[in-house]
């Protein structure tokens, strides 16, 4: 006989309630996507920004994952986006996003979903399913970039709309929290996204031809104003393509993750060659002390942020470098106004092109840090135009400043050639009489004359000789500050030369009472090829600085060998 045992529940009934079960956690899920209205995408809609039309939870903590955010316990924590953007400057906190979208009205059921920002380090995205949240999508600057399905700095994903769906996307970044998100039809955006690139690489060629440009004109004219402009201009266009996902997407996409200390270091060296270059370009120390020290300050300061990658956080280190650059733009305005005034026109085109560069970067901070909603890529295009023309107006100020430079160079040029012309005149004006009365000197010593007209005459002959030797002297110290100094090569006696050279000075050795003696080397032959005159005029000078600073003693000329000539 078979026993019996008493059952609570039949088989049937279990089975009931597991369905009962399961259908109240769909419910949950359900409940909590509730209160996010629904996108519906069509066939006119081409792109369509539904940035606004999506709720968002702030995870302090890290606490949720895509299970527990959409219980129904945490059904208030969800907030209605209410702007065209989403910006909440630069935070370390996950946002979860949920999205309703509906294209049953579309004969399109292949979409793509394009996130403005291209270096969000986390971007998870679930479809919720009647069976819970399915992983659909991961990607991230914090995940290798040859893992991306699309292959473009933005992040793109591909998503299947056969029947309306409820999106949980889960965000978080390194770097500033600001995007927009569109949804494209499949292959459709490819166009728009080439006209962007297009313009971003021609930005960036231009940039490139700043670089090479003003490379190119430090090497020939050797101011280091071009060669700080290069790597200011570099760093600039560096940082730029840093931010906008192209440095991650060409240099390391099959390796690394991205690295946010790639932005924070060209970041510093833009903002301590921006310094530098106002020292440089404007000659603060000539008109403007304390903007020299504050520019100064400024470079120590900036080069700070390089160790500082290691120690701050990226927020704090980004929000202070963001400071730094303000004050930096800030710092060359004011700079180029004082310039200015004082008359440097130069500074002209400086403060220009500073101005517009502060202007078009001011939104550009200003959306990174939450102030501003950013809109889809036009922050970034007014930063880059307002870069470019301030390119174009420092290489306007360069080339006045080297122009300015060379005229000046030129009128030095010609007072020197003036100066040298009017000295070989006057030279040659002057030795003319003054040979004459040398040759009638030389005359009346040779005729009857007392022991006293002898001292007078012999007085004038050696006053004669001293100012022509030192009109001499004057006429080539001309010719050497015009490289136009020649020199004889002619046979001499060495002895006879410096018996002359001793026989001049005798007298004022015998008045000081010091013994001038001389020495040559008996290896050194007695005749040598060279100018006997320029030899002469040397020793002469030797010999007129020692006796001048001599009292007492014994001056002596020694003629050495250093090296000998082969005579092979």
């Amino acid at each position: 006989m078979e026993s019996w045992r008493p059952t609570l529940f039949s088989t049937d009934a279990l089975k009931n309630m597991k369905r009962l079960l399961i259908g109240f956690l769909l419910n949950l899920f359900l409940m909590a996507s509730a209160n996010a209205s629904a996108v519906f995408l069509n066939n006119e809609n081409i792109a369509f920004n539904f940035s606004k039309n999506n709720d968002v939870l702030v995870d302090e903590t890290g606490y949720f994952n895509e299970f527990n955010v959409l219980y129904d316990r945490n059904f208030n924590l969800w907030e209605s986006v209410d702007s065209q953007a989403i910006n909440y400057g630069y935070s370390d906190k996950t946002f979860w996003f949920r999205i309703k979208l509906d294209a049953s009205e579309s004969s399109i059921k292949k979409w793509n979903l394009i996130f403005s920002n291209s270096l969000l380090s986390t971007l998870d995205i679930y479809k919720i399913t009647e069976n819970g949240p399915r992983l659909i999508y991961r990607s991230g600057s914090s995940r290798v970039f040859g893992n991306r399905v699309i292959d473009h700095h933005k992040m793109i994903v591909p998503v299947d709309l056969y029947e309306p769906s409820t999106l949980l996307i889960k965000i978080k970044t390194d770097l500033d929290f600001s995007l927009n998100i569109k949804a494209w039809p499949d292959n459709q955006f490819w166009q728009h996204l080439q006209f962007s690139d297009n313009m971003n690489w021609l930005y960036f060629g231009l940039i490139a031809t700043m670089v090479i440009y003003n490379l190119f004109l430090y090497l020939s004219v050797n101011d280091r104003s071009y060669l700080i402009y290069v790597f200011f201009i570099g760093s600039y266009g560096a940082y730029i393509m840093t931010i906008d996902g192209y440095v991650f997407q060409l240099f390391w996409p099959e390796k690394l993750a991205f690295d946010s200390n790639m932005a924070h270091f060209s970041a510093a060296i833009m903002i301590s060659t921006g310094f530098l270059f106002c020292l440089s370009f404007l000659r603060l120390k000539k008109y403007s002390t304390v903007m020299y020290r504050a520019c100064q300050l400024g470079i120590v300061v900036s080069l700070l942020n390089l160790p500082a990658i290691f120690f701050l956080s990226t927020q704090t280190l980004s929000q202070f470098m963001i400071l730094q650059s303000v004050i930096a733009m800030i710092i060359a305005i004011i700079s180029s106004s004082i310039c200015t005034y004082k008359g440097y026109r130069p500074a002209i085109f400086f403060l220009l092109g500073w101005v517009i560069l502060f202007s078009g970067n001011l939104v550009l901070l200003l959306s990174k840090v939450g102030f501003i909603e950013t809109i889809d890529a036009s922050t970034t295009l007014i930063s880059k135009f307002g870069s470019s023309i301030e390119a174009l107006f420092l290489s306007f100020a360069l080339a006045h400043r080297i122009r300015i430079i060379k005229s000046k160079s030129e009128e030095v040029h010609l007072k020197s050639e003036a100066r040298k012309q009017f000295l070989a005149k006057m030279s040659h004006e002057i030795r003319t009489p003054l040979n004459g009365i040398l040759g009638i000197t030389e005359l009346l010593k040779n005729s009857t004359l007392t022991v006293q007209q002898k001292i007078y005459i012999q007085t004038i002959k050696d006053s004669g000789t001293s100012l022509l030797s030192l009109i001499n002297d004057i006429l080539d110290h001309s010719k050497i500050e015009s490289g136009k100094l020649e020199l004889e090569s002619t046979s001499f006696n060495l002895h006879i030369l410096i018996d002359q050279c001793k026989n001049t000075f005798l007298h004022e050795a015998n008045r000081k009472n010091i013994k001038l003696k001389s020495f040559i080397d008996p290896n050194i032959s007695e005749y040598l090829l060279g100018d006997s005159n320029r030899l002469r005029q040397v020793i002469i000078n030797l010999l007129g600085n020692a006796f001048k600073f001599s009292d007492k003693g014994e001056i002596s000329i020694n003629v050495t060998l250093l090296k000998a000539k082969s005579p092979y």
